[in-house]
């Protein structure tokens, strides 16, 4: 008889190198999905809470320009109750995904290169607005047993 003994939630959440001034990192995403949340500790996914009814918008992002020029969204959705969203028939590409929280926007540079054979799931992705600033995280669940 297997016995659980530990599931283990790991954030992994995305290494942002310290850049150059003037440089954007960019969280590279598999699919165009996620929760939006805000949260104290980086990255810690007890201490969030998912943000419903939000909005967030893709806008397409050119190298060297600052986010969102006068173009309309490429994409808008709304979040549901549990905080998540969903972007469907997304071209690869560089964006800026942009979520209004509490009446404020927030930016975040994302490159999304789908991978059909990927096992990531939407739910892993999370959007989390610690400190000011709109994070990637990737959270997995891991279950080690013992026979």
């Amino acid at each position: 008889m297997r016995q659980r003994l530990l599931l283990l939630s790991l954030a992994l959440a995305i290494a942002l190198p310290v850049l150059p001034a003037g440089t954007v990192a960019v969280a590279t995403v598999e699919r165009m999905c996620g929760k939006l949340a805000t949260g104290k500790e980086m990255p810690r996914s007890d201490d969030a809470t998912f943000v419903p009814h939000s909005t967030v918008r893709l806008y397409s992002r050119t190298a060297g320009e600052d986010c969102c020029p006068s173009s309309p969204p490429s994409a808008e959705a709304i979040t549901n109750r549990s905080g998540s969203f969903r972007f469907k028939k997304m071209k690869p590409g560089d964006y800026w995904l942009v979520a209004k929280i509490d009446g404020a926007e927030y930016r975040l540079p994302i490159r999304y290169q789908p991978d059909r054979k990927t096992e990531a799931d939407c739910s892993s992705y999370w959007y989390v607005l610690r400190a000011g600033e709109l994070h990637f995280e990737n959270y997995v669940t891991v279950t080690v047993s013992q026979e």
